[in-house]
């Protein structure tokens, strides 16, 4: 083989690979996570970035529904967001609060088998660059006594010492 195949072989190899990394890390592949009934599942850690959200609906259902409760996880293990058990929903959104690494536990409340698709999306709304100014709150107190004869409560100018 000669050298220029090989490189041109490596080259395309290459690519191939970045392109697979790309799908991957660009969240465009959905996961799709098996529930037993009754039971519970735990997804991989999946990286989110301020302007993604993760999107948790149940798919492949039988002749009975599933219903399942959703919790997801910071990579410390800190809830961030759960589903809202007095409401059925087609699809459970969480918009992360900030980047990092998140996973999502996904309990199947019924007797027949699920399975849900964890997917991400941009979310909308959301400012994606960070600003490049602080807020800080003052607050202060005063000495001064009100002025004398005015009903308005108005501060004179010497203070109270």
């Amino acid at each position: 083989m000669s050298n220029r195949l090989k490189k041109g072989c490596l080259a395309v190899l290459f690519f191939v690979t970045l392109a697979g990394q790309a799908q991957t890390s660009g969240g465009q592949a959905d996961l799709q996570l098996p529930v037993p009934p009754n039971g519970t599942a735990k997804s991989a850690p999946i990286d989110l970035t301020l302007a993604e959200e993760l999107v948790v609906e149940v798919i492949g259902n039988g002749p009975r529904e599933a219903l399942v409760a959703v919790y997801v996880h910071d990579e410390t293990g800190t809830l961030i967001c759960r589903d809202d058990p007095e409401q059925v929903i087609d699809a459970f959104t969480c918009r992360a609060p900030a980047v990092g690494r998140f996973h999502v536990i996904v309990h199947n409340t019924t007797d027949v088998p699920a399975v849900v698709r964890i997917s991400r999306r941009g979310a909308r709304g959301v400012q994606t660059t960070v600003p490049q100014f602080a807020t800080l709150r003052v607050f202060f107190a005063t000495d001064r006594q009100p002025t004398k004869g005015t009903s308005e409560g108005f501060f004179g100018r010497e203070t109270a010492g």
